[in-house]
């Protein structure tokens, strides 16, 4: 008994550290992306509103409460808000912070504001393939 309670224990961490832990999906909730993700949203000029687009939280949740807690912004995506690229320049800067699966809408979002800027954070180093956040920056109105 006592050696198929042993067994039973290993597999539960063995497949959390190499299964779960390292799931892309895993990542894209996990704490350390999502202080990364706030840090960039608080260093951001006090006129940006950001269109954060991510399945797993929304804009106000606990992070970003506690390290960007005076910034502008709504959650995009289908999961939490509007499923929408369009913005309204009355509400500041517009800033998209793109997160897993949405990044792959940074084409679109090229197209509809050509010649902004792009940032793309590299992925932390325990999560080598998808960028942490891409965050775009339209260009002013002309």
């Amino acid at each position: 008994m006592a050696v198929a309670l042993a067994n039973i224990n290993y597999r539960k961490v063995n497949d959390y550290s190499t299964d779960t832990a390292r799931s892309q999906s895993t990542h894209c909730v996990l704490g350390p992306e999502l202080v990364v993700r706030a840090e960039y949203v608080a260093a951001l000029p006090d006129d940006a509103y950001v269109f954060f687009s991510s399945e797993g939280r929304q804009f106000q949740y606990e992070f970003m409460q506690l390290f960007a807690p005076d910034a502008a912004g709504e959650i995009r995506g289908a999961s939490y808000g509007p499923d929408t690229l369009d913005i309204d320049r009355q509400n500041g800067r517009p800033v998209f912070v793109l997160v897993c699966g949405y990044q792959g809408l940074l084409g679109e979002i090229q197209a509809r504001s050509p010649g902004g800027m792009v940032l793309v954070r590299p992925a932390l180093p325990y999560s080598p393939t998808n960028p942490t956040y891409i965050a775009y920056l339209p260009p002013p109105p002309s």
